[in-house]
């Protein structure tokens, strides 16, 4: 079991522990009370185990490689989610301002490094899967196993991409890979990334180049609950407030 099903499953257990505790308390409670706590712990069961968390994986386009005059990042973000696990995963690169992607020539305009025999889908006009990226050398970022083309350039100025993966796991920063050296790279710079884009870069003084730019820092996954689940959560913050009120009602009345 992963740590977020973990984190949903110690959530559940924990608002049903305190209804439980809510209704040994019911003495003091109404029988209306007490019967819809009843009957909300015998369905939580259900409502539990079927709980889910949307899964958000987050990286930093943080390196400009070995341009010189391209200033400090970031230089775009990547973000993947999945409702539920083996779901599509839904892939956003978003550049720094004023930048956009460069007509793909040496390099692929998106790369990333993913378990191997997944689908790209949902690619907006103008980009096109890469058939063989693997012979792609996005330097100095090496080589990737997926990639992606945007075969406009200067003619549609783009700095958003978007697209889904399959998936039929549940999303993990452990399945995304870094690059590899390539084995003609020879005395080149290499620096292993996990998703690197090409872009049109746009300096302060005006003047346009056309780095290659990567997230060599790795992921971080977070899991963001249902709706469902936060109610669970406040009802039990509420039920150990209330167990509070009527232990400091006990305490009153025996002194």
């Amino acid at each position: 079991m992963t740590p977020i099903k973990n984190e949903i499953l110690y959530l559940c257990l924990e608002y049903r522990f305190v209804i439980f505790l809510i209704l040994e308390g019911r003495m003091i409670l109404s029988k209306n009370v007490v019967a819809g706590l009843a009957a909300l712990a015998a369905v939580t069961g259900g409502a539990c185990s079927s709980a889910k968390a949307e899964v958000i994986l987050t990286d930093t386009l943080n390196s400009m490689g070995t341009c010189n005059t391209c200033g400090s990042g970031p230089y775009g973000t990547v973000t993947v989610t999945q409702a539920n696990p083996g779901d599509n995963l839904v892939f956003t690169v978003t550049l720094g301002a004023n930048d956009t992607f460069a007509r793909s020539g040496v390099n692929d305009a998106f790369s990333f490094s993913f378990l191997a025999g997944e689908t790209i889908s949902g690619l907006p006009a103008n980009f096109a899967v890469d058939p063989s990226p693997a012979t792609v050398n996005n330097s100095p970022f090496g080589n990737f196993t997926y990639g992606i083309k945007f075969t406009s350039g200067t003619n549609s100025p783009t700095s958003t991409l978007t697209f889904e993966l399959t998936d039929s796991g549940t999303l993990s920063a452990s399945d995304f890979r870094l690059s590899t050296i390539p084995a003609d790279n020879g005395s080149h710079t290499f620096d292993a990334a996990y998703f690197s884009a090409d872009i049109l870069y746009s300096p302060p003084d005006g003047s346009a180049i056309d780095p290659a730019v990567g997230a060599t820092l790795a992921p971080v996954v977070a899991a963001v609950p249902e709706p469902s689940t936060w109610a669970m959560m406040v009802l039990g913050f509420a039920g150990v407030g209330f167990m509070a009120y009527r232990r400091r009602g006990r305490e009153f009345h025996a002194a």
